[in-house]
């Protein structure tokens, strides 16, 4: 949905809409698919909502926009500000950190969702350049009407790097569909990204681990309850989706102190300070069941206290 001059898309609705906007790099962060939960929380409580993303593979949501938008971006990867999509006044624009958010900037009600800026070391294995991962996203900070932070940790990212402040509004987990589940299948250990060598390390223990190249999004709450543990070593995340995931279906993810872990997880016991720490955890873990049992229960707790979807929502548009 592009137009051939200076002249704004516009979207007439006869209700007020919410307007979620991610983009061809949403996939690969997990912003997609908290925009679609987002998205069922905000119908629940009774907004319209529409979903805009240039990705023209995108495997949550049907695009809003055709090839010819994808054309338009600039030689850096971010929109041209003249094709501006244009919305009803009284609606409002959640920019969910991808560089399409550009096209939104002169509406009313716009608010930009900080998912934590992605170290140096990360976008260089991802072959996009650093200085245009950071520069996609400074005209939205600086034109949005507010700007929320995924965690304390990526709000501390944000002063520190761009000097912008941020309330912190944590990503939110469907906990209706995320919860424990019946299945036939059981697996001590589940794995799904980590260091090469940690796996290694694991596969020289006599721990049943499974460790697929890919669960479909729907076979997610069977994969988590089918295991005793969930095992999320990686070197930095902004929030960690996998992680409350796994809580939210009552499985116990042992994690490495670094980044955002701690602050997410808020479970001592589950926290390593190094590789092999973690393995005698989830060592322990497997061996007690009743330690096992106490720490699933807390980890669902916290989930339906601090991530449930219904409430952040609510909670994030009364505050925009």
């Amino acid at each position: 949905m592009t137009t051939t001059d200076d002249t704004p898309t516009s979207l007439t609705d006869p209700q007020r809409t919410v307007h979620l906007v991610v983009d061809y790099l949403a996939y690969h962060s997990g912003q997609a698919k908290v925009a679609i939960t987002r998205a069922k929380a905000l119908e629940e409580l009774g907004y319209r909502t529409k979903i805009w993303t240039a990705d023209v593979d995108f495997p949550f949501a049907e695009s809003q926009f055709d090839i010819e938008t994808l054309n338009a971006l600039g030689p850096t990867g971010m929109p041209m500000i003249a094709r501006p999509i244009s919305v009803p006044e009284e609606d409002i624009v959640i920019l969910e950190g991808g560089a399409l958010g550009n096209f939104f900037l002169h509406n009313n009600n716009v608010a930009y969702i900080n998912h934590g800026f992605v170290p140096r070391s990360v976008t260089d294995t991802r072959r996009i350049s650093h200085q245009v991962y950071i520069s996609t996203r400074l005209p939205q900070l600086q034109f949005a009407d507010s700007i929320y932070s995924v965690s304390e940790y990526a709000k501390s990212q944000l002063e520190s790097k761009l000097g912008y402040q941020s309330s912190v509004s944590y990503n939110p987990i469907d906990t209706n569909r995320f919860r424990t589940i019946a299945t036939d299948q059981h697996h001590e250990l589940g794995v799904l990204s980590g260091s090469r060598s940690l796996l290694n390390a694991l596969e020289q223990t006599d721990i049943n681990i499974y460790s697929p190249d890919f669960v479909p999004e729907t076979e997610l709450p069977k994969f988590y309850s089918s295991l005793s543990v969930f095992c999320h070593l990686t070197a930095w995340d902004s929030f960690g989706l996998p992680v409350v995931e796994s809580m939210a279906c009552g499985t116990p993810p042992v994690v490495l102190d670094n980044s955002v872990k701690r602050e997410i997880v808020g479970i001592d016991e589950l926290i390593a300070s190094t590789p092999q720490e973690a393995i005698e955890i989830i060592k322990q873990l497997i061996d007690n069941d009743e330690l096992r049992s106490d720490l699933a229960e807390m980890s669902r707790s916290r989930v339906e206290n601090m991530f449930d979807h219904t409430e952040l929502t609510r909670e994030l548009i009364n505050d925009i």
